[in-house]
């Protein structure tokens, strides 16, 4: 039954960057449990990378889209439209930070390197929603990460004020929290940092991709119809300890 899940629902993942990740895995997962996929890969580079796991999705839609330059997302909401004409739900998975920024202090970050990585976490999500949300004919599923910092704090104040405009239209919207991920990103950790993380985690584990997986796709079903609005924790218990 399990395959079935999400049997005929159309669905966009934004931000796989390589095949173990977060993203990655979401994709997997939503597959796995029957969802037609359109997928994207950032900038040009990055695409030998995400190749491999759009071949596993089978995903008939693979499009570029960097939300800094202005009409790739309206490119792919027309592809969706074009091929589906509709749309089942979303997951938004990308966040960025300037590396002089993200190694700053926070009263050190500079404007333009918190405009810039508000734009491509948080602003990006509000404009990919508007195109998003006249898809969803019949309802369906906003997700996104919520990750770091201010970033994580808009994310989350927006999912909970979209929440509430698109609830009347069988719409949800929710954010998911993950805790450290055995990923690519997080294997460039010093092992001394990961020991301390993993002591400081109640599971006594990094979190897998699947773990995030499994519950987006439980938030994307038809089962967490009357859960809108709200913001999941995926992180073995780190922040209760």
């Amino acid at each position: 039954m399990l395959d079935t899940l999400l049997k005929g629902k159309r669905g966009l993942v934004v931000g796989i960057a390589y095949e173990h990740s977060i993203a990655a895995g979401c994709g997997m997962a939503f597959r796995a449990w029957g969802a037609d996929l359109a997928v994207t890969y950032g900038l040009e580079a990055s695409k030998p990378y995400v190749s491999p796991v759009v071949a596993k999705l089978d995903a008939p839609i693979f499009l570029p889209l960097d939300v800094q330059i202005d009409g790739q997302l309206e490119a792919v909401f027309e592809e969706i439209d074009k091929q589906w004409g509709k749309l089942d739900f979303v997951l938004h998975s990308i966040a960025y930070c300037p590396k002089d920024d993200l190694h700053a202090p926070i009263n050190g970050c500079s404007k333009e390197g918190v405009a810039q990585a508000m734009d491509v976490s948080v602003h990006s999500l509000i404009r990919m929603t508007r195109l998003a949300i006249p898809l969803m004919k019949d309802g369906g599923s906003i997700l996104t990460m919520s990750y770091y910092a201010a970033e994580k704090a808009g994310i989350i104040g927006f999912t909970k004020a979209l929440a509430q405009e698109t609830a009347a239209k069988g719409i949800t919207v929710n954010a998911v929290a993950p805790g450290y991920c055995d990923t690519d990103m997080v294997a460039a950790v010093p092992d001394g940092v990961i020991d301390k993380i993993i002591a400081a985690t109640p599971v006594g584990r990094l979190g897998q991709p699947a773990d995030v997986a499994r519950s987006v796709v439980f938030l994307d079903g038809d089962d967490a119809a009357f859960i809108t609005g709200s913001t999941l924790s995926v992180n073995g218990g780190e922040y209760m300890a």
